[in-house]
């Protein structure tokens, strides 16, 4: 007898393939049997009219900090079909842990953390870090990555120069200690600091280790704008000398003079790989989101955070930091018709009194204070301690488009995870708009394009040996999905999708007829438990 049964479906199988009619049994956390099934099962699921997919793999999110928030729903991911999560991207991850700069680390990832007093910051190490996430009930399978801005704050703080030899090297041993527990990778955000403070020896020496346990490199570059075509350079550089799979995290450009650009972009990438390197890229459907603090030159970062406080209470100081990011403003830009403080959203504040901002841009919130934008930005980081998060909904364009449709993007969602105030769309609704709008609406996608570039070519690049594909012997993560009808909500503020039927992690069914009553099935995978790949399927 089955556990499970998923009958009459239209099963997209994730290689790529064209679908096939077709039932799929699951026994014991496992896919046991697809074709035509007659043996009984426990649960039966007709899935006559819709279609049967691996589970969505998010192959770039920010999930370290909020999946430990006991008080999260965490339903957010397994409504849009999501079943695995990618975190610690952007260099950003939860160990290893330095007491000395706690205060540092907790100000760097502040904007995607739950409110402070949630977290225990028991763990130093990251093994201590992922048993501490193994002892909670969580709602999606878990892919560490261990990330270098907190490798870096471990051993030096913010200090913006080259490390010690004893830093470095350092350094070298909390990323092998976080690849022999079980990270997927190594991973970069140079355009944050400390991020922005490192060299790129730096960066390859660091990635090296990674490479020496099988792992990844995942960058989050220097620039994605009029410098994106060196920021690529620089990691290729990494992917040639540490002798590692490159991960170009949420490709895209920005300036207008580059609009249209994006084809030329896709193509550098494809080069890459014509010269043999191992390089791939993902992108974000919606929106992206990260810390308000991004937007202030990186050398007010430098030092302890009372340095950090002090500059942005100093005049002399906020008129340099104003100066930069007029500049930086003006370079984006280069067309007074399109301003970024119209498309940045202010999403979560932890302060009572800036809490009516929430969801607004920064252009709207700087008329309400009767103030210039870069002054409400600096006012808000000092406020809010660093604690201020942001997002940018995109535009429809045609790069957009180009970035989306491409065979060479995987999906990501980016998103932070928490519910507090106004989150991005994204969080909701990233896969789920692959689905409806370049799949059934435009009909810029195959089906079965979009469904791989969910599943398998993410379970590949993570090394993911037994997701991504439905075939007898993977796990039994599922999507069912009903095509004419599946959409995301572009309506605002914590709004689920429509069209995910049912949803099954590791062989239990956690969305079941669209509903979700708050099953936790996930599991925290550990590289070195990745699992066998399942045998192929019987022609």
């Amino acid at each position: 007898m089955y556990d499970l049964l998923i009958r009459n479906g239209r099963i997209v199988d994730g290689s790529g393939n064209p679908w096939f009619r077709a039932d799929v049994g699951v026994r014991d956390g496992s896919i046991a049997a697809i074709g035509r099934i007659e043996e009984p099962a426990e649960r039966v699921v007709d899935a006559d009219g819709l279609y049967v997919s691996p589970g969505f793999i998010d192959v770039h999110c920010h999930a370290d900090f909020t999946i430990l928030d006991p008080r999260n729903p965490r339903d957010f991911k397994l409504r849009q079909g999501i079943t695995t999560e990618c975190a610690g991207q952007c260099g950003e991850s939860a160990a290893p842990v330095n007491p000395d700069n706690l205060d540092l680390l907790k100000a760097y990832v502040a904007f995607e953390a739950p409110v402070e007093g949630t977290l225990s910051w028991r763990w130093r190490t990251f093994d201590e870090y992922l048993r501490e996430l193994e002892s909670f009930d969580i709602p999606t399978n878990f892919v560490p990555l261990v990330g270098h801005g907190t490798v870096r704050i471990d051993a030096m703080g913010f200090e913006s120069r080259p490390p010690t030899e004893a830093e470095l090297a350092r350094m070298k041993s909390t990323v092998g200690e976080a690849m022999e527990a079980g990270a997927f990778g190594f991973t970069v955000g140079l355009a944050y600091a400390p991020g922005d403070y490192a060299a790129n020896d730096e960066v390859i020496e660091l990635a090296r280790v990674s490479a020496s346990h099988g792992g990844v490199f995942g960058t989050h570059m220097r620039d994605y704008g009029d410098r994106i075509f060196e920021s690529l350079e620089e990691s290729f550089e990494v992917g040639r000398k540490a002798k590692l799979p490159v991960v170009i995290s949420h490709i895209g450009i920005g300036g207008q003079t580059n609009i249209g650009r994006m084809g030329e972009v896709l193509d550098t990438i494809a080069n890459a790989r014509e010269e043999g390197l191992e390089v791939t890229t993902d992108v974000y459907p919606l929106a992206a989101g990260t810390t308000l603090r991004l937007l202030l030159p990186h050398w007010v970062s430098e030092g302890t955070l009372e340095q950090l406080f002090r500059r942005l209470r100093d005049p002399d100081e906020r008129s340099r930091m104003k100066q930069a990011m007029v500049e930086e403003t003006a370079r984006l830009s280069a067309d007074t018709a399109v301003c970024r403080w119209d498309e940045i959203r202010l999403a979560r504040v932890l302060s009572e009194a800036n809490g009516r901002f929430q969801g607004m841009t920064i252009s709207e919130i700087s008329r309400l204070k009767g103030s210039d934008p870069e002054t409400t930005v600096m006012d808000l980081v000092l406020e809010e301690r660093c604690q201020a998060t942001m997002y940018r909904i995109f535009r429809q364009t045609d790069d957009l488009a180009t970035s989306v449709v491409h065979p060479l993007t995987m999906i990501e969602t980016d998103a932070m995870g928490f519910v507090e105030g106004n989150p991005s769309i994204g969080q909701y609704g990233s896969f789920p708009r692959v689905l409806g709008y370049y799949v059934r609406e435009k009909k810029l996608l195959r089906l079965e394009e979009a469904v791989r570039k969910m599943t398998s070519y993410a379970a590949q690049t993570m090394g993911l040996r037994r997701k991504g594909l439905l075939r007898e012997g993977a796990d039994a993560d599922i999507t069912v999905f009903d095509l004419d009808n599946v959409r995301a909500s572009l309506d605002g503020n914590q709004c689920y999708p429509r069209g995910i039927e049912y949803v099954v992690v590791n062989g239990e069914v956690v969305v079941d007829a669209g509903a979700y009553h708050g099953a936790m099935a996930g599991k925290v995978i550990r590289r070195q438990h990745a699992g066998a790949p399942p045998a192929p399927r019987a022609a």
